[in-house]
This record gives structure tokens, C-alpha cells and sequence, in this order.
């Protein structure tokens, strides 16, 4: 089998191997944003957008913030958001 930097590398890919996802994370690069915000910016149904946030927050790809009645979501690690951002670079050229 392969090594433990090859499974979180296929875990990594997973989590990015889905349009859904990818635009969830792309609308929470820099940004922290509750479930409604986020539905508004993608234009996706709510119930997309909560499980996929059900999802990354599993995997420990999203904090949840919660202060008085207020849920948001933000990138839970400075690498993976810097991830996104080159990887945002990257298709701009």
C-alpha cells in the first residue's frame, strides 16, 4: 500500500473532487461566511450547501464558528487556504 503523505494527498483530492465543493471552498478563500451567504454566492440549493459544509467540517477543512444565533464558516488551515489561493493563481494564467 502507499505511504501515509500519499493517503492524505488522495484524501486532499477527494475533498476537491467535487464542483460543489470547490465552490463552497472558493467563496470561503480569505472569507468567513454563514450558510445563507454562501447559498446567495453559489447560487446552489441549501441543502447542498449544508451537507457539503457538513462534509469539509468533518474532515476538519472547516471551522464553525457559532456566537450567539450566528453560524459561520471559514478554512480551517492557513496552508490549505494558501492552497487555494495558488491554485486559483495557477488557472489564471
Amino acid at each position: 500500500m502507499g505511504s501515509e503523505r500519499e493517503s492524505k494527498i488522495y484524501e486532499l483530492y477527494e475533498i476537491f473532487n467535487d464542483y460543489n465543493r470547490i465552490s463552497i471552498l472558493l467563496n470561503l478563500y480569505n472569507e468567513e461566511l454563514t450558510v445563507q451567504e454562501i447559498v446567495k454566492r453559489t447560487k446552489l440549493k441549501h441543502t447542498i450547501v449544508f451537507n457539503n459544509l457538513e462534509y469539509l467540517y468533518q474532515r476538519k477543512v472547516l471551522k464553525k464558528i457559532e456566537i450567539a444565533n450566528k453560524v459561520t464558516y471559514k478554512i480551517s488551515d492557513k496552508t490549505l487556504n494558501k492552497l487555494i489561493g495558488k491554485m486559483t493563481d495557477y488557472v489564471k494564467k
